[in-house]
């Protein structure tokens, strides 16, 4: 009866693991992503953050470059 539990067990095991390779989910390699079909994923897309923070290169401010050097002369 034990050595039918562990064959089982081996064997879930086995098709555990057939399962997990055959998935749908991507992977990575080294330092690429792979997709489910295998070849390199590219990701893409934009970044918008901090879009809205005034820096002083937008205003041609000459002494003045920080979001907070710019909003403190202003009134609250």
């Amino acid at each position: 009866m034990k050595k039918l539990g562990l064959i089982i067990a081996c064997l879930w095991c086995v098709a555990g693991q057939l399962m997990a390779q055959q998935s749908k989910f991507m992977k990575v390699k080294g330092r690429d992503i792979i997709g489910t079909d295998g070849k390199p994923f590219l990701i893409k897309g934009t970044n918008l953050g901090n879009w809205l923070v005034p820096e002083g290169y937008m205003f041609k401010f000459q002494n003045t470059n920080s979001p907070k050097m710019i909003t403190k002369p202003l009134p609250n």
